[in-house]
């Protein structure tokens, strides 16, 4: 199954040149495990998909090459950016220098577009890699031990677009700006449960890191999805008292659930 997959980018050193334009280096991908929706994936059975992008997918030959010249929107257009659109969506172009930065893929990046200029300066300056891939179903471990249900297969860049939310990881941001307010570390999270699970004897180390995959997937999923309608909504105090509720009920919640894991089988 192939899909139009978006997730975010990150620009450094953004300026403007003389002539007006945008110009700034992008990562535009990355390796390793994110967390979807099943109904992004073409999958409304499952709630959470656990995806992981390999090295060897991610930095293969033809999907480097598919990131060169792609094009910079405006928000993402409701379809796959092509010669019969380009000429009504682009606001700019990735550059030609495609290249390996750790665990990410670098490019250069340009916008020419006055009105997507304009709507960086006025703080939309979150970016979204736009591409398609192949999904391929199958639990597995990454080689640093990370539990996934599915893997991408078959990358290819299809457009960069400017949008005020993104997919990904804290301070992955176009002025590189710390992380928002409500931006989820999987890390953290996965962490303290892991510190929580530590004396539950009765469990095998195998029901511990499954327990927890899944609480830190539900939490990514539950989180991304507030954090989303927190920045349409971020001027109204009223939402602002509803997210602190939803985290209050999120983490008794997880906390119950990880103290009755712990505690073992009831007795009667």
């Amino acid at each position: 199954m192939f899909t139009l997959i978006t997730d975010r980018a990150s620009v450094t050193g953004a300026r403007r040149t003389a002539d007006g334009y945008l110009v700034g280096d992008a990562k535009v991908a990355r390796v390793g495990v994110q967390q979807y929706l099943g109904r992004e994936l073409g999958r409304p059975d499952l709630s959470v998909v656990r995806v992981y992008r390999p090295a060897e997918e991610v930095f293969r030959d033809a999907t480097m090459r598919s990131f060169a010249h792609r094009p910079v929107t405006l928000d993402h257009p409701g379809e796959m950016v092509d010669s019969s659109n380009w000429r009504k969506v682009a606001a700019g172009q990735i550059g030609d220098q495609v290249v390996r930065d750790g665990e990410f893929v670098r490019v250069p990046l340009v916008l020419m577009d006055a009105d997507a200029i304009r709507a960086w300066e006025s703080g939309k300056r979150e970016l979204s890699m736009g591409y398609t891939a192949e999904i391929v179903f199958g639990d597995g471990v990454t080689p640093d031990g990370q539990h996934y249900d599915a893997k991408q297969v078959n990358i290819m860049a299809n457009h960069l677009a400017i949008v005020d939310v993104a997919r990904g990881g804290p301070q992955l941001r176009l002025d590189a700006a710390p992380a928002p307010v409500h931006a989820f570390d999987s890390d953290a999270f996965r962490a303290r449960m892991l510190e929580q699970f530590k004396d539950a004897k009765h469990l095998t180390h195998a029901e511990v890191q499954g327990f927890v995959d899944q609480l830190t997937a539900n939490a990514a999923a539950g989180h991304r999805l507030v954090a989303a309608a927190a920045a349409q909504k971020a001027a109204s105090p009223a939402f602002a008292d509803q997210y602190r509720q939803h985290r209050e009920v999120c983490d008794t919640a997880y906390a119950d659930m990880c103290a009755r894991l712990q505690a073992g089988p009831q007795r009667s």
